[in-house]
């Protein structure tokens, strides 16, 4: 199992946890059905509910089989989402007391009454609302936002990864400018699985170009910020034959990797983000731009490459002493292969 994977699992099992009390919540709201004789039974058919739909968004969706449903548009995935849930409803009731009390009663949820189906839409509606808030806003850089850390400038270790798709101005001239954005966007969401399966937090979209960042110390261990770079790579070789078959081509990419201090601040009033400021970031950019000079697809400053655990499983060449634009000193930039064995 992947660590994307069990994390999924992790927030799975609590989750369930607190899916548990919506039974209780609507006792408390709308008293105790008549068919019920327990308390713990409305906090059962939670447990049952939570089970079955966390299953299907936790594990299910983010998986390879889910990939068609997260595509769709808000609309269509809510309405879906919530006729699942009315399903989960409908079922759960009629399994919780099977397993109190030996009866099966099919027709047990809807003798609630329509203050049931109302209220369970008005969950997954909120919770709904919520993830897509994460999704479009990151899951951290929401909860900094909400409790306040970046408020004031703070300085911080952090790995700066920028990727860019090579010959994307070609390509939109061979395929059009709605057609290779949508390869670009197809490119993006494929990433994404293997950039969060390393710990690594997106950043931003600029264009043809993704930024993912780490904390320095995240980043390093077990060489996360390298093993997303083949990670992304093996990616997209494995769906070559979809972007061979959708576009006629497979989209190529570089890689440059840098860490060190940045300060970072919360910024914006109608629309905030955090950003980054400092020389770490715009090394970093420089870096990948300086790929197509040599004609690397990944290359790494030297300072960074150092601080790898387990350098035996990296193969680094050095491409040598050089003097990227706007720094007042040369720096050794590192092209990465892994070793053979590895």
């Amino acid at each position: 199992m992947t660590n994307r994977f069990l994390w999924r699992l992790k927030i799975y099992f609590v989750l369930v946890i607190l899916t548990s009390f919506a039974g209780p919540i609507f006792v408390l709201m709308f008293g105790l059905p008549d068919f019920y004789d327990s308390p713990f039974q409305p906090m059962l058919n939670g447990v049952i509910g939570g089970a079955l739909f966390w299953g299907i968004e936790l594990l299910f969706i983010p998986g390879r089989y889910g990939e068609v449903l997260r595509r769709l548009s808000f609309l269509p995935a809510i309405i879906l989402r919530t006729l699942g849930a009315l399903v989960i409803v409908i079922v759960s009731g009629p399994i919780a007391l099977l397993m109190m009390k030996g009866v099966f009663d099919p027709t047990l949820s809807f003798q609630a009454g329509p203050k049931l189906f109302v209220y369970v839409i008005g969950v997954i509606f909120f919770m709904f609302g919520m993830l897509q808030i994460v999704r479009v806003v990151g899951t951290r850089v929401l909860l900094n936002i909400v409790f306040g850390r970046y408020q004031r400038p703070v300085q911080e270790e952090r790995i700066f990864l920028f990727l860019d798709i090579q010959g994307s101005t070609t390509m939109a001239e061979e395929l059009g400018d709605l057609e290779v954005q949508e390869l670009i966007n197809r490119f993006f969401f494929d990433i994404t699985e293997p950039i969060l399966e390393w710990g690594g937090e997106i950043h931003r979209y600029v264009g043809d170009e993704i930024v993912v960042t780490w904390p320095l110390n995240k980043g390093i261990a077990k060489a996360r910020c390298l093993e997303c770079c083949f990670a992304i790579r093996d990616q997209i070789r494995k769906r070559a034959y979809r972007y061979q078959e959708l576009f006629g081509v497979v989209p190529e990419f570089r890689i440059g990797l840098h860490g060190g201090p940045v300060v970072a601040s919360q910024c914006g009033d109608v629309k905030q983000e955090i950003v980054y400021f400092g020389d770490t970031v715009n090394t970093a950019a420089r870096i990948e731009h300086y790929c197509k000079d040599v004609g690397r697809k990944l290359l790494i400053s030297q300072d960074l490459a150092s601080q790898m655990p387990d350098q035996t499983i990296w193969a680094f060449e050095n491409v040598g002493a050089v003097r990227l634009r706007g720094r007042s000193e040369d720096m050794s930039l590192l092209a990465v292969e892994r070793q053979a064995t590895a």
